[in-house]
């Protein structure tokens, strides 16, 4: 009864407050809760995504997956600014956003700290001394003993023999003068048959080559901006599909192109190129084959990881701009 009361939902739909936006995480991604209490909805977290700790707030709370991405679409289609007005949230302004990212780093700084302290309250650790080995000592002695070896009378004495002289094959050769026909040849000597001299009393042997049919038109193939080399050369590096679409994102899209803008045009914001994302989409499906209510979930959590890219872009760019 008691492991049911603290359980955790391993899934959650939490409200950023950094820029007004919605998304579906892991559970395990919250590493703070205000006052130190147990996860719960409406509370105040802080998110940790690509080592940035963040500030937000817990909407829902499931196991189920699929049931939070439609509860998702619900929160994203309400009005700006009511998610707010729900959490009892006043309107951000300027001066408010500099204070929110000023606590934050003192919450992050102080964690680090309350570490050190803990480790240096430790006491140091006694250094084990290495036991010898018997058995190696003991296998060095025998070794050293085997070297030593002592020759008993005289070397034997080697024999010279001078080899014996062969007499060579004297008897005539005979040449064939057929033409041969070599089929499979390259497509380059078709019209440049080889004239190959074997010896000065041999006759050239021509070699002509029959018909070959013509490889047929290949078909049109649709511009990519990734060859299948550099496509398999990012899936070995990648350590799962959501690093794969993540590497094809930024290879793709420059900052120009993703400021002020996100996957699905929420928030208020605009949206990424769809031609560019189908091609990330397409490349995904076809490196990372599932059925396709996983593909559906594998290209949702991309699409978290990408939008959480370019929030953490600006916010750093904002603070190097200050």
């Amino acid at each position: 009864m008691l492991r049911q009361l603290t359980r955790t939902a391993k899934h959650c739909l939490v409200y950023f407050t950094i820029d007004d936006t919605v998304s579906l995480l892991a559970t395990k991604r919250i590493s703070m809760v205000e006052g130190g209490r147990q996860i719960a909805k409406g509370e105040k977290v802080m998110v940790t995504l690509n080592g940035q700790s963040h500030q937000a707030y817990v909407l829902e709370l499931s196991d189920d997956y699929s049931d939070l991405l439609t509860r998702e679409k619900d929160y994203i289609e309400k009005p700006k600014g009511q998610l707010r007005q729900e959490l009892n949230l006043a309107p951000v302004t300027s001066d408010e956003e500099d204070e929110q990212v000023e606590e934050k780093g003192k919450q992050v700084k102080e964690k680090e700290n309350a570490v050190d302290e803990k480790d240096l309250d430790q006491p140091p650790k006694k250094k084990r001394k290495k036991k010898k080995d018997a058995n190696k000592e003991n296998h060095s002695k025998v070794k050293k003993k085997l070297a030593t070896v002592i020759g008993v009378g005289k070397a034997p004495r080697l024999h010279f023999h001078s080899p014996q002289y062969v007499q060579p094959h004297t008897g005539g050769f005979s040449v064939s003068e057929d033409v041969i026909h070599v089929v499979d040849l390259p497509v380059m000597h078709i019209n440049n048959p080889i004239t190959e001299t074997v010896a000065s009393t041999i006759a050239p042997t021509i070699v002509q080559p029959s018909t070959i049919a013509q490889p047929s038109p290949a078909g049109t193939v649709t511009d990519q901006p990734f060859s299948n080399e550099e496509l398999s050369l990012v899936k070995l590096k990648s350590s799962g599909p959501t690093a794969f679409a993540s590497t094809l994102f930024r290879k793709l899209f420059s900052y120009d192109d993703m400021k002020g803008r996100n996957c699905r045009g929420l928030a208020k914001k605009g949206k990424l190129d769809e031609k560019k994302m189908e091609i990330i989409q397409e490349q995904l499906y076809k490196h990372y084959p599932n059925t396709p209510e996983n593909l559906q979930s594998t290209w949702a959590r991309c699409i978290q990881t990408i939008d959480s890219y370019i929030r953490n872009k600006q916010r750093k760019l904002e603070q190097g701009q200050k």
